[in-house]
């Protein structure tokens, strides 16, 4: 006599629990994601995830990929609904940031958010959120807690700021000797990563005693920024420590991606 086999829990929803009904339903949600180029969610743990927040985080996947295919266009004006906003002439330092904070409030109860990476005018910035970027042209992206981030600089680029970053980075790494963030700042055409590596290895310890940004000359794709540096080195597997002291100098180039990469980085001469 044959044995019955065993029932098929997903043909037969009977034998599933409430909650099991929800893994299941997030199961072929999270398919039909993965299928339309989500691949990101299988980097995702859900483990610790209560199904029925994983259910509501995958549904607004799904309905943000549905605006994204009818692409309904709008101005950030025309999702505001024409807001009228003080002339610039009319504001005085204490009213633009008061004036900015409040804009700002708007933009958000729209699902709006617009920051800056670095110290920026504020009458520079009221006028770029009142003018320029309110007649932005935008995916309209009506879903309940879907917020739309912009950042300033990616409209109004801070070059020096950025290329300064940049140089801080790479001297933060350097003194750690983590060579891996190192790589991720320089250019590969540049095909300086095996003098960098090299170095690293060649010293237990780096400090950076002093460091001071003195010129930076664009011209773009390239920059060149000159530092006056005072840096301590102690020689791997030996008590012998070399001072590198004096001016370093770095040249970076603005990749398609608007980042800068270092291209070369000179050290003063120990």
């Amino acid at each position: 006599m044959l044995e019955e086999e065993p029932e098929d829990f997903f043909e037969n929803e009977e034998n599933l629990s409430d909650e099991d009904k929800i893994r299941l339903d997030n199961d072929l949600k999270r398919l039909k994601i993965e299928m339309n180029g989500g691949q990101f969610l299988t980097e995702m743990d859900f483990s610790n995830v209560p199904p029925e927040i994983e259910g509501k985080f995958l549904d607004n996947i799904l309905e943000f990929e549905k605006k994204i295919k009818s692409k309904k266009e709008t101005t950030i004006r025309e999702k505001l609904r024409n807001p009228e906003f003080l002339e610039l002439e009319f504001l005085t330092e204490e009213t633009v940031k008061t004036e900015t904070s409040h804009i700002l409030n708007l933009f958000f109860q729209s699902g709006i958010i617009v920051s800056t990476q670095y110290d920026v005018d504020p009458f520079e910035f009221y006028n770029f959120i009142t003018n320029e970027f309110l007649d932005k042209n935008i995916i309209d992206i009506d879903i309940e807690g879907f917020i739309s981030h912009f950042i300033y600089e990616d409209f109004v680029p801070n070059y020096n700021e950025a290329i300064k970053e940049v140089c801080l980075d790479f001297f933060k790494n350097l003194e750690a000797l983590d060579f891996e963030s190192i790589k991720e700042n320089i250019d590969e055409e540049a095909k300086i990563e095996d003098f960098w590596s090299l170095f690293i290895d060649s010293y237990e310890s780096i400090e950076i005693q002093y460091q001071e940004f003195n010129a930076t000359e664009i011209d773009l794709p390239n920059a060149k920024v000159e530092l006056d540096v005072e840096i301590e080195a102690k020689i791997t597997n030996s008590s012998e420590i070399i001072r590198f002291k004096g001016k370093a100098t770095a040249q970076l180039v603005l990749k398609s991606n608007n980042d800068w990469l270092i291209f070369d980085f000179q050290l003063p001469k120990n």
